[in-house]
């Protein structure tokens, strides 16, 4: 499951300051004003299939407070790791399990993770790698999370080189991800997401390097004695000089991409299950530059891609019907991302609309492109996050004097 929001948590500070404000068709979505705690400022970026929506605010004295909104309107901090020190949300399970980090004694970021049930009890820190006899490394960062609690991500030593790990459910110690492919060692891989199906044992996708200083797709899966991590390379299509990884569904189906060179560029590719044969979206619209940002359940692709005058816009992939739909921004000749999918279909995004201002949208093959709008007296808005179940957004908005707060995005009503 993508860990959305790692990689987009900060699309709801992207809120650009614009003149006048533009009237558009809004869908049915309601905006939630869910204010700005006790702080200034505010964001969200994480929300569940129950509208339970995670981020964080500023607080008065300038650290970054994480909270969990389990009501409309009510923004309850979560627990630092150490007083006074920041701490950030980035994604929510459907279980209630937060995961984030927060700044150390010494001012160091570290993977944590909160209970939503529990909102009052202090993180649960994701220790870093502490293997025998070596110097334990100094801090973490949590990249991806799947509905059965397990988190991956790396650990780093005290001279900044990475090691990919695996903290099973409930677990606080890491497991050692190896990458025992033509004798290379783990030694700056990352554990980017990890499959659904498992909390103990799960597939496990992440990116090394290939030893010629390009990065390479690795799978690892509980296939050794006693359930021991083996480390497998996806294969490269044909052309490719090089690849990422980006998301790993339950079938086991992976989202990255692969460059092809300057005449060609990156485009956005899917690998079967269990680092099967790879599928390359050829183009949009024509054009043939593309990047995945997000993957569903059913193997549905949402991303980018690069058309005229270098302007970036939505797409929606499924290889296997070979539907490819550009997503249409709001405004004609203008720029609009999309951010996520979820296991129904619906995409979001941000899309600039004139005036300098943007707005959130959703997208479905049914309705087309879909002004969400923003909160009353705001002339900006952006979503970064979207529930598995397509029925919530999370992001933030403008009000009144450039004030930004937390907006939950409610597709579904009550």
């Amino acid at each position: 499951m993508k860990h959305t929001k790692l990689k987009i948590a900060c699309a709801s500070q992207l809120l650009l300051l614009g003149a006048t404000f533009s009237s558009f068709t809004y869908a049915s979505t309601t905006l939630e004003d869910e204010g700005t705690g006790p702080g200034l400022l505010a964001g969200a970026a994480g929300v569940n299939d129950s509208g339970i929506e995670v981020g964080h605010f500023m607080g008065i004295g300038g650290n970054a407070v994480a909270f969990v909104r389990l009501s409309p309107g009510i923004e309850t901090a979560l627990p630092a790791l150490v007083a006074n020190q920041s701490c950030r949300t980035t994604a929510i399970t459907n279980g209630g399990l937060i995961v984030g980090f927060c700044r150390d004694a010494l001012g160091r970021n570290q993977a944590v993770a909160w209970s939503a049930s529990q909102p009052a009890a202090g993180p649960r820190l994701l220790a870093p790698r502490a293997l025998l006899g070596l110097v334990p490394d100094v801090r973490t960062a949590a990249l991806g999370v799947n509905s059965q609690g397990a988190i991956v991500g790396i650990s780093t030593d005290g001279a900044g080189t990475n090691r990919p790990e695996l903290w099973p459910v409930g677990s606080n110690s890491p497991i050692d991800l190896p990458f025992n492919l033509l004798g290379l060692s783990n030694t700056n891989c990352a554990a980017i997401d990890v499959a659904d199906g498992s909390g103990v044992t799960p597939s496990v996708l992440g990116v090394c390097p290939d030893g010629q200083g390009r990065s390479r797709p690795v799978l690892w899966s509980a296939t050794g004695l006693l359930g021991a991590y083996s480390a497998t390379a996806l294969p490269l299509p044909v052309s490719a000089q090089y690849c990422d990884a980006t998301a790993i569904n339950a079938a086991g189906q992976v989202l990255g991409g692969c460059d092809f060179g300057a005449s060609v560029g990156h485009k956005t590719v899917r690998w079967a299950a269990n680092g099967g044969a790879p599928i390359v979206l050829s183009s949009v619209n024509g054009f043939s530059r593309s990047h995945g940002i997000d993957m569903n359940a059913n193997g549905q692709i949402t991303g980018n891609y690069v058309g005229t005058n270098d302007i970036v816009t939505g797409f929606y992939w499924n290889p296997d019907t070979s539907t490819i739909t550009a997503i249409p921004p709001l405004s004609v000749g203008a720029s609009g991302e999309a951010v996520a999918i979820s296991d129904t279909g619906v995409v979001i995004g941000n899309s600039e609309v004139g005036g300098g201002q943007s707005h959130p949208f959703e997208w479905t093959l049914a309705t087309g492109t879909v002004d969400d709008g923003v909160l009353s007296g705001g002339s900006n808005a952006a979503v970064a996050a979207l529930s598995k179940n397509g029925c919530f957004a999370a992001g933030s908005s403008e009000i009144a004097g450039h004030i930004s707060h937390a907006v939950l995005f409610n597709r579904c009503g009550p």
